[in-house]
């Protein structure tokens, strides 16, 4: 990908925003922090798809769908809800739909908005993804959307603190709303984040958090913590790696699940070509120096051991708020930060081969036959850092 000029980051996202609100006042809906915000793409399958919006007044939910803009079939469901979360099955595999979401009161429609989803591809057919991570600021989602376009991913997959406060719906409103040039088209496997378990408030942090919120917008596979999906030749693990909310849960059934999930990849029955884990917390870093002592000890402990053993390829990570690529052994490790970032190192990390913290970045990976094409990219679109995985 090649550097291109572009509205400056904060200009851009204002832009943005104002796109968005004219849309939503032509076409007469609720302003951008009422509760209303979608649709975006979840748990996409070669077969199926959830789309998901929510609407600030209880209404159906309704998905117009085909593989024109003409639609053509229709899912409905009649309960009132402010959370619409609709599954769309038998689907072609690797293709394209288009879809309208739609929520009425009384039979009058309160809500309506188009889209495109794609459907997951199976085997060794090609496919692209986008990792992002440490939204936070809600507005930093608008840094790369130009970035993600570009690439055409079929998939994201997101190391999570999407928002600031998890437990604070107008966060969420903000991030979708901005998000929407890509999050409205592109399926979002998500992973869980600290922030996500946070409120404003006294209580907000420490053991007083959950991620009751997270739980209530998503529509992941599994307990949505702790899941795989199988994408073309690739298993993601998705996996919550905020030990200090529940260490005992995390360190246990976490754990004997992702054991028994990276077994069933080895067991010679359609194998995956490559095993790829998206967690929150780093395994090895430059960050600062108390996390190599606790989370870093963690994801030694209870991932990193199991990685190795299953031969996993890649860990996908954020939360030290810098880019990082780290190596040991066969198994590599990517860091990457789209929000605010640490302007110094504060660790050894023995493992490190590339870090940089002079800017917000995504990652960008291409998957074909036996080869995965990884790189880093700033939002003006420029390559910083590169590398393959050769199968």
């Amino acid at each position: 990908m090649t550097s291109r000029s572009r509205p400056a980051p904060r200009i851009a996202s204002i832009l943005t925003i104002l796109t968005l609100s004219i849309t939503r006042i032509a076409t007469g809906q609720a302003n951008t922090t009422d509760g209303t915000f979608g649709p975006y793409i979840q748990n996409a399958t070669p077969t199926g798809i959830v789309v998901c919006w929510r609407t600030g007044t209880a209404g159906t939910s309704e998905v117009e769908y085909g593989p024109t803009a003409a639609y053509g079939q229709t899912v409905s469901q009649l309960s009132t809800e402010k959370v619409h979360q609709v599954a769309i099955t038998g689907l072609s595999s690797n293709s394209t739909y288009h879809y309208r979401a739609t929520s009425r009161v009384s039979g009058q429609s309160i809500w309506s908005e188009t889209g495109t989803f794609r459907t997951a591809v199976v085997g060794d057919v090609p496919y692209r993804f986008a990792f992002l991570a440490e939204t936070h600021d809600r507005d930093e989602v608008a840094l790369f959307q130009e970035e993600i376009l570009g690439h055409g991913p079929d998939l994201i997959v997101n190391g999570s603190d999407h928002v600031d406060e998890g437990n604070e719906l107008s966060e969420w409103d903000e991030y979708y709303t901005i998000g929407q040039p890509f999050l409205r088209h592109v399926v979002d496997f998500p992973a869980v984040g600290n922030h996500l378990y946070m409120a404003s408030g006294l209580f907000g942090f420490g053991l007083f958090g959950h991620i009751d919120l997270y739980k209530d917008l998503a529509s992941a596979p599994g307990n949505e913590e702790w899941y795989s999906i199988r994408y073309g030749n690739t298993e993601f693990f998705f996996l919550n790696s905020n030990w200090y909310y529940e260490p005992w849960r995390l360190s246990t059934k976490q754990v004997a699940w992702l054991k028994g999930a990276l077994a069933k990849a080895n067991d010679g029955t359609d194998d995956p070509v490559f095993k790829v884990a998206i967690h929150h917390m780093p395994i090895w870093s430059s960050g600062p120096l108390h996390r190599e002592f606790l989370d870093r000890l963690w994801t030694r402990n209870f991932f990193l051991k199991n990685y190795k053993a299953y031969g996993l390829d890649l860990a996908l990570t954020s939360h030290d708020a810098h880019s990082e690529h780290s190596v040991d052994g066969s198994f590599q490790e990517l860091q990457t930060a789209c929000g605010k970032l640490r302007t110094e190192w504060r660790t050894k990390n023995p493992k490190s081969v590339w870090r940089y913290n002079g800017g917000r970045t995504i990652g960008l990976g291409a998957v074909t036959g036996r080869r995965m094409d990884l790189q880093v990219v700033d939002d003006q679109g420029q390559a910083l850092h590169t590398f393959s995985i050769q199968k």
